[in-house]
C-alpha cells in the first residue's frame, strides 16, 4: 500500500511540475525567459541572491555559502573557451544558450523535474582566469548542485 500510495504521489508531483523529458532530451521544461540579470556587465557578473541557490566567483570571498575561487588555467585563452565548450556538450542535461569569445552562458536541469539553473563562464582580461556563476532559478536550496557543478568545471578543466 505504500510503495502504491508514493507511486502515485510522485505521479502527482512529476505531472504538475510540467513536462518531465527524457535524460537523453537536449530540453528542459518550457522557455527560456530573458533576463537582464545574467551576463557580464562592467565585467562582473549579478550577484547572488541572499538564498544559498547560487554560487560565483565574483562573490565576497567571505561569504562561504555563494564564494567559489577563480579558475585558474595554463595556455591559451580560446583552449580553454573551447574546453568549456566541451564540458557542456559532454554533460547530460546542460545545453548551450550564447557564447562569445569571453563569455558562455548555458542552461542545465534537474534529471526528474526539469528544475533549471543558469551557467555563465566568463573569461575576464585577468589573464588565466575563468569566472563562473550557477544560480537555480526557482526554490531556495538547490542541495548544492550548483557548486558541485562547479567543482566538476574545475576539476575538467584540470584534467586538460
Amino acid at each position: 500500500m505504500f510503495r502504491t500510495f508514493f507511486i502515485v504521489t510522485v505521479g502527482v508531483v512529476i505531472a504538475a511540475a510540467g513536462n518531465v523529458h527524457a535524460a537523453g532530451d537536449r530540453e528542459a521544461v518550457g522557455p527560456l525567459p530573458d533576463d537582464p540579470q545574467l551576463g557580464v556587465n562592467n565585467g562582473q557578473f549579478a550577484p547572488c541572491p541572499d538564498s544559498p541557490n547560487c554560487i560565483s566567483t565574483m562573490a565576497e570571498p567571505a561569504d562561504d555559502t555563494h564564494y567559489a575561487a577563480p579558475i585558474r588555467y595554463t595556455g591559451d585563452r580560446a583552449a580553454v573557451h573551447a574546453q568549456l565548450l566541451a564540458w557542456i556538450e559532454a554533460s547530460d542535461r546542460v545545453v548551450l544558450v550564447a557564447e562569445r569569445h569571453d563569455y558562455i552562458r548555458a542552461r542545465a536541469w534537474s534529471r526528474l523535474f526539469g528544475f533549471r539553473d543558469d551557467l555563465e563562464f566568463y573569461l575576464s582580461d585577468e589573464p588565466t582566469v575563468v569566472h563562473v556563476r550557477s544560480e537555480s532559478r526557482t526554490g531556495y536550496s538547490d542541495m548544492g548542485v550548483n557548486r558541485a557543478r562547479y567543482e566538476s568545471i574545475r576539476d575538467w578543466l584540470g584534467s586538460r
